[in-house]
């Protein structure tokens, strides 16, 4: 009796220990499955664009999670400009990063660096968390400085805005530029400005729209730059701060060439996510 209780305690100990066996096997396989749910949740997706000419750069963003830019070579102290009012953009080293704060709109973002100077239009998209690899050929490998690379500088985004606002006052504008006098009924809708002529100089990669405005009010106006933002400007210059009654003033807003914006640039490789086929 002593054996036949003894056989049976073993086979139930048996049985047990599969049943353990078989539980631990489901366990582990559900940890493994929260762990790869989990890695994919939090993992960021990359893509790389290679630029090789100073031309705007379009690229996809998320709308609601951090977008890093990892630039060729470092950012410049204060080389980050942009005129969206949503966009927080911080750099660190050759890091960007980019919050939308969950906004969907287009914005224009300038990036200066040690060596070459970066004009991106990003584009909201309701994609994850992404890291845009940014390779320049231009730059040295390494993204050491050198002199002659730092000379370059003044050739970046912001000079060349200020430099085509001062050429426009001066009516000294390269031949490449053409001008032609706007409309009336294109001129913008300002409640308390009045438009009294609106010319527009195409060059080949901006374009600057001149408006004369009027102060037909009887109080004095404070004016700022933000007032005149709709999301499509990259600058925006003013003659005047203040414009008494009856006072008059310039109003300077600088623009992508339409033919230009349109330029796309190679991207090498990006992943095949299914909501970039829905934009």
């Amino acid at each position: 009796m002593g054996s036949v209780r003894c056989g049976m305690a073993c086979e139930a100990k048996g049985d047990f220990m599969k049943s353990v066996s078989r539980r631990s096997q489901r366990i582990l396989s559900l940890f493994c499955a929260m762990y790869v749910l989990a890695g994919a949740h939090l993992s960021w997706a990359k893509q790389e664009i290679l630029v090789t000419e100073d031309a705007p750069i379009t690229v996809d963003i998320s709308g609601t999670q951090l977008t890093l830019l990892k630039m060729p070579s470092a950012v410049l102290q204060n080389g980050l400009i942009t005129v969206s009012q949503v966009l927080e953009v911080r750099a660190n080293g050759k890091n960007v990063v980019i919050d939308p704060k969950g906004v969907m709109q287009p914005a224009d973002l300038a990036v200066m660096t040690e060596h070459q100077s970066y004009v991106f239009r990003l584009k909201p998209t309701p994609m994850p968390a992404e890291i845009i690899v940014v390779q320049d050929p231009r730059v040295p490998a390494g993204g050491g400085r050198t002199e002659a690379e730092t000379a370059k500088r003044s050739d970046g985004y912001v000079d060349a805005n200020v430099d085509l606002m001062r050429q426009v006052s001066q009516d000294s504008l390269p031949k490449a530029c053409t001008s032609h006098r706007l409309p009336e009924k294109a001129y913008p809708k300002w409640l308390e400005l009045n438009v009294l002529e609106g010319t527009e100089y195409r060059c080949p990669v901006y374009t600057v729209t001149q408006y004369k405005i009027y102060n037909g009010k009887d109080r004095t106006l404070s004016l700022r730059q933000t007032e005149f933002f709709t999301g499509n400007e990259l600058s925006i210059g003013l003659s005047r701060q203040v414009l008494k009654p009856s006072e008059e003033g310039v109003l300077l807003i600088v623009s992508y060439t339409q033919a230009t914006a349109t330029k796309e640039h190679k991207v090498i490789s990006a992943d095949p996510e299914p909501w970039r086929g829905q934009q």
